[in-house]
């Protein structure tokens, strides 16, 4: 429940109420990442890592940003809810998926 007051400067109050009720919506989301380590392959020095996402929502989702190494550009925006990123560098990266 939700409650306002107004007070004017002679006393005079006002008090009003709303409720508010809500319904929990369960949406799930899942993101799996094959292999989820690896090492750069000759001749091309490069791992390539498969990325699935799965998503179990209300609304169905309709375009997806894929940023590779979380810099916060994407390299790939499309439909595609699975998708291929290619490594050329060792390092940590942090893919982010909007």
């Amino acid at each position: 429940m939700l409650t306002a007051t107004a007070a004017a400067a002679g006393g005079l109050q006002v008090q009003t109420s709303v409720t508010i009720t809500t319904e929990r919506q369960e949406e799930n989301v899942r993101l799996a990442v094959y292999p989820a380590a690896g090492i750069l392959k000759l001749p091309a020095n490069q791992l390539n890592v498969l990325f699935e996402a799965e998503a179990s929502l209300q609304n169905p989702v309709i375009s997806c940003s894929w940023d590779f190494d979380g810099d916060g550009l994407p390299e790939i925006v499309g439909t595609d809810l699975q998708i291929t990123g290619q490594y050329q560098s060792p390092g940590l990266y942090f893919l982010e998926l909007r």
